[in-house]
């Protein structure tokens, strides 16, 4: 069944024409025969045989058909040769044959008399041409000439004889199978590359609707021997489908007083049910004839004639328009009368995007297929012993490029929003997986500080749309992208130095890696890759987190110094005399105390305290600590004094009774007892 397809398709389907064909006008172009077929055929009008060979009693040759054959079997071989006009009335038809001869090529140079072995030039209609005695292996040429010039038809055929023909001779020349691309009126040929984005049907095409050495598809062809009309006379061809005839094939005002074929090519042998030729007239003229023949292997369908006489039809009215009246001639026949199979394959190609007939078209859809190369194969059988296969290849490409980039592979909160760098095709779509990244479908910006911290894949997808029906037919391009956390960097506590600790240690917290930097007079004297520096000055200490991402974070630390030392005072009490064996110091400062004697000093309790008790001169060192731990010092001297006086009583005296008293007279200083 001939489909029709409305799609939206990139092709303009050639018209179909019609040619007339002809017999070999010459003996180098004679057609071999075989004798087990009846051949009939339309006359040559207005032409005149070759000069050079003896036509013998051909006193005329108007109009030659040339044939050749060889003996198989020896014997006697009859002919019977007859000729219509187009009403289908019996008009004079001659003929001569030559021979024997070693070739056929070779016989076109020996056309003599001698070698003429039967000829006629009678006005009869019919004829019979006699070869007598005919050897296996000769060569035989037959020159049947059209001597009314009237167009019509002639018949002829082998009815008598015990001789045979070889009929391997009239096997034709197989033409070479092939198909091709037929796109915008444009013949393409294969293999072809075409973008997978083309949403439209490829129309696939045999080569040749006929070539010289036969046909690519099942066809019928109708040989007319028109009559004198002008104008008026149509010839319809029909398919039966399920019971509809479908008008396939026309030719309208087809040639006046001509032997006119009119071809039906890519018939459908396989689905429909029967042909129809259907022959109408407009104006009154008189009856043609006409023959209906299967093209690829030459046997005669229908014969008969064309009442074209009332000339009342004005078109072609179908099989159920009353053909029997009206102009009009309706012939079927069934589908098995044409022979050839044609058939395409294409195992490779996805379901939707290839479809074949029986008749030798295809078509393929590159966006239902999508990427990829394709194998079709047509393979035609034209019944008559020529068949052949014809793999071409349709590749079908993805044109599509989604390349594009970011900056960079990671982005922290805090940094610039980037922008997808497309470097294909633009106009595609971002997307991006798994949830959480805030991504624009349209530029592939990011907006990191409203993303979720994590990995994602962006795919940028250019091609995928509603003509991608086979979802190949795009290109998607993924980029890794990493949206980083801030890390919160914690310096810990201010830090102090002082006389009891000159160096103290930092303590920063957030994770990954840390560095410190000093500035303000701080130092560092280890562990400023760690999270806990030592530092011995007073400064600032700023921290800088950064974590496995490559963010980063900063805080800072002050440490101060506490250094000032206490003013030490000391003082004694007395010195160390008789009276006064002991005395004590007193330091002043602040803090904590500490006593040292030297030069003779002795202490005797309270060392560590405020006050020292002492029991001898000397000096006496006081160390003051302040609560930061520095020091200060001074010193008080205790001096003794123990040297004893000299007594002196002086004088002796006596008392007597005259001295009842005495006053003694002690010396040495200080107070007397």
């Amino acid at each position: 069944m001939k489909k029709l397809f409305y799609f939206i398709v990139l092709i303009f389907l050639f018209g179909i024409s019609n040619e007339a064909s002809a017999q070999g006008t010459t003996c180098a172009d004679a057609d071999p025969f075989c004798t087990g077929t009846s051949y009939s055929f339309p006359n040559n009008t207005g032409t005149s045989a070759q000069a050079g060979p003896d036509y013998g009693c051909l006193l005329s040759q108007p109009n030659p058909a040339w044939y050749y054959l060889q003996i198989d079997q020896s014997g006697t071989i009859q002919m019977d040769i007859s000729q219509v006009d187009a009403s289908g009335s019996g008009i004079d038809v001659d003929f001569i044959a030559y021979g024997p001869f070693g070739s056929a090529t070779g016989g076109c140079g020996a056309l003599t008399s001698g070698n003429t072995v039967d000829c006629s030039f009678s006005a009869a209609a019919n004829e019979t041409a006699t070869i007598t005695g005919a050897v296996s292996g000769e060569y035989y040429i037959l020159l049947i000439t059209n001597f009314s010039n009237q167009p019509g038809n002639i018949s002829f055929s082998q009815t008598g004889g015990t001789g045979t023909t070889d009929c391997s001779i009239v096997a034709p020349t197989c033409p070479t199978v092939g198909f091709h691309v037929e796109s915008a009126g444009a013949v393409v040929d294969l293999p072809i590359s075409i973008d997978c984005n083309v949403d439209g049907w490829l129309f696939l095409r045999h080569d040749d609707v006929a070539t010289a050495g036969g046909l690519l598809t099942p066809t019928a062809i109708v040989n007319v021997a028109t009559n004198g009309e002008t104008a008026g006379n149509n010839i319809y061809g029909y398919e039966n489908n399920g019971g509809t005839w479908n008008n396939y094939w026309g030719s309208q005002n087809i040639p006046s007083n001509t032997n006119f074929s009119f071809t039906m090519y890519e018939m459908d042998n396989v689905t429909a049910t029967s042909f129809g030729v259907e022959m109408c007239d407009v104006n009154s003229g008189a009856d043609m004839s006409y023959t209906i023949v299967d093209a690829n292997c030459g046997a005669t369908i229908a014969t008969g004639t064309w009442g074209a006489s009332d000339g009342t039809n004005g078109g072609s009215s179908g099989p159920t328009g009353n053909p029997s009246s009206g102009g009009c001639s309706f012939v079927s026949f069934p589908t098995s009368a044409v022979s050839g199979s044609a058939v395409y394959t294409c195992p490779t190609c996805p379901a939707g995007s290839f479809v074949t007939t029986d008749y030798g078209f295809a078509y393929f859809n590159p966006a239902q297929a999508g990427p990829g190369t394709y194998d079709i194969t047509y393979c035609f059988d034209n019944g008559c012993g020529c068949s052949g296969c014809q793999t071409e290849q349709i590749t079908v490409v993805n044109p599509y490029d989604a390349s594009f980039t970011y900056s960079a592979p990671t982005y922290c909160q805090y940094d610039a929003d980037p922008t997808a760098s497309i470097t294909g095709d633009a106009g595609g779509t971002f997307t991006s997986t798994p949830g959480g990244l805030s991504l624009n479908s349209a530029s592939g910006a990011i907006d990191v500080s409203a993303s979720t911290p994590g990995s994602y894949t962006v795919s940028y997808t250019v091609g995928s749309g509603a003509i991608d029906y086979s979802g190949s037919c795009n290109d998607v391009v993924n980029a890794a992208v990493t949206i980083g956390a801030t890390p919160i960097a914690g310096a810990g506590s201010n830090g102090v130095i002082d006389c009891s600790s000159p160096t103290t240690s930092l303590s920063g917290i957030g994770g990954g890696t840390y560095s410190w930097v000093a500035s303000g007079g701080g130092n560092i004297t280890a562990g400023s890759g760690t999270a806990t520096p030592t530092v011995d000055a007073a400064g600032t200490y700023t921290l800088t987190v950064t974590n496995t991402d490559g963010c980063i974070d900063s805080d800072i630390a002050t440490v101060s110094a506490d250094i000032t030392p206490p003013t030490a005072g000391s003082s004694a009490a007395g010195i160390i005399d008789c009276n006064n064996t002991t005395t004590t110091v007193t330091g002043t400062g602040g803090g904590t105390y500490s006593w040292v004697a030297s030069g003779g000093g002795n202490i005797t309790s309270g060392a560590g305290s405020a006050t020292a008790t002492i029991d001898a001169a000397g000096t006496y060192t006081v160390t003051v600590t302040g609560a930061n731990g520095c020091t200060d010092t001074d010193f008080a001297v205790v001096t003794d004094d123990l040297t004893t006086p000299t007594a002196n009583a002086g004088s002796a005296a006596v008392i007597d009774c005259n001295n009842t008293t005495v006053n003694l007279s002690g010396s040495g200083g200080g107070s007397y007892s």
